[in-house]
């Protein structure tokens, strides 16, 4: 289950967005502008709640939002990790009603791109691509405005947001301590539940920032790729830059498959990972079921893992029945590990490369970033690449009979070194 965790994003993919999200029922004009809040009980008004829930319509996480009028049309702003993964969303105002009548999606597109941020105690975190707007047929009386006066460390801000995820919308005063180029970050004491609502200036209630992510402490991709919810530990809160913004449309049923297949690629690349640790090279061959994956991971625990996949099954049981001492030399003459090599490696980089072009094609940019920023990228792309030696070798063995051990065995870089 998702929960957030001081802003950062956590995403468990599931299916699609609600129906009324992609259909609108209700209308409004163009010319019927709505008058920005003045005092902070109209910006209470302007801010929502947003419950996700799963296929057995149980809620599952909850976040925030807030309504903002551009050119006399509604718009919802929040971040896309408030949707992604979730089988429904509910839009809920300030006091319990539920909103009804929606139109345009968007979301962030590629151009908004990656930042890397060095927070004051030189820790370095990557943000993007996190935020969606939904246009919102329905008609309101008050919308934010948006800030496009330049935007000031020391500048005195409020957050307004569901702090803590209990369904109350929180005010927190603080003040702006870096701006970076597309993320602002805050002194205002953020919890979550926040994700999603509105960064504003407290002598204007304009709205300069969406509130976004904790920014997280360094972390190895291979430890986040086998961690719990992959992510790093939080340290700090930030909001993206509206006025730095970027969008695409789509439709929300298509944003939400990105889901789906975030969650598929992010397997194969655990496949990936694994494939290349249970390759045998002149190194060894054997590893122990205690030896340590990644640093809170088990090759004991892939084992149980992987033990219903067929391809991967079968290189457990080679590693636990041929396997040998550490450090002796491999006398294993058996044709079926040069056979069962040769078609794993080459079916797991088949799908692996069809996997990258699917992504590309259609996965909206908030997936991607999400891989490229934990290094999930690099580092599938590298194993591919690396495991390139030991497909080419096994199946040149293989189509002649041959047996282990072999001339001209090769070595494949430690995983420590990517």
């Amino acid at each position: 289950m998702v929960k957030f965790n001081t802003l950062v994003p956590r995403c468990s993919c599931m299916v699609a967005l609600m129906a009324s999200l992609l259909l609108g029922v209700f209308g409004v004009g163009q010319n019927a502008f709505a008058r920005p809040p003045e005092n902070e009980e109209e910006a209470l008004q302007c801010m929502l709640y947003v419950t996700a829930f799963d296929t057995k319509n149980e809620e599952v996480w909850g976040g925030s939002a807030f309504i903002a009028e551009e050119n006399g049309v509604f718009w919802i702003y929040t971040n896309a990790h408030n949707l992604a993964g979730a089988a429904r969303i509910e839009f809920l105002d300030f006091k319990g009603a539920k909103l009804k009548g929606f139109g345009k999606f968007a979301c962030y597109s590629a151009a908004a791109g990656v930042v890397t941020l060095e927070t004051p105690d030189g820790k370095k975190s990557k943000f993007g691509c996190d935020g969606v707007k939904i246009e919102l047929k329905e008609k309101r009386l008050l919308g934010f405005e948006f800030e496009k006066d330049p935007i000031n460390v020391g500048d005195e801000v409020i957050t307004l947001g569901d702090n803590g995820a209990t369904k109350t919308m929180d005010i927190l005063e603080g003040k702006i301590s870096m701006v970076a180029s597309k993320v602002l970050l805050t002194t205002c004491k953020t919890a979550p539940g926040s994700s999603g609502g509105a960064l504003v200036l407290k002598d204007s209630w304009r709205v300069i920032g969406l509130n976004t992510w904790g920014v997280n402490g360094s972390a190895k991709p291979l430890d986040l790729l086998w961690s719990a919810n992959g992510q790093a530990e939080d340290q700090y809160a930030g909001a993206s830059r509206i006025d730095a913004a970027s969008w695409i449309f789509m439709s929300a049923r298509d944003f939400m498959k990105g889901s789906k297949l975030h969650n598929e690629a992010v397997e194969l690349t655990r496949i990936l990972t694994f494939l290349y640790l249970m390759t045998p090279t002149k190194q060894g061959f054997h590893i122990s079921p205690s030896a340590k994956l990644a640093v809170n991971t088990t090759f004991g625990d892939t084992f149980v893992k992987f033990n219903n996949n067929i391809m991967l099954k079968r290189l457990i049981s080679l590693n636990e029945s041929l396997g040998r001492a550490e450090n002796s030399p491999i006398k294993v003459a058996n044709t079926e590990v040069i056979s069962t090599y040769a078609k794993v490696i080459s079916r797991v980089r088949e799908d692996y490369k069809a996997q990258q072009v699917e992504i590309l094609k259609t996965m909206a940019p908030y997936y991607r970033v999400e891989m490229k920023k934990n290094g999930f990228f690099s580092l599938g792309k590298r194993i591919y690449h690396e495991l390139e030696i030991a497909e080419d070798w096994f199946k040149e063995k293989d189509g002649v009979g041959g047996v282990i051990p072999l001339a001209g065995w090769f070595n494949l870089p430690p995983l420590a070194d990517f």
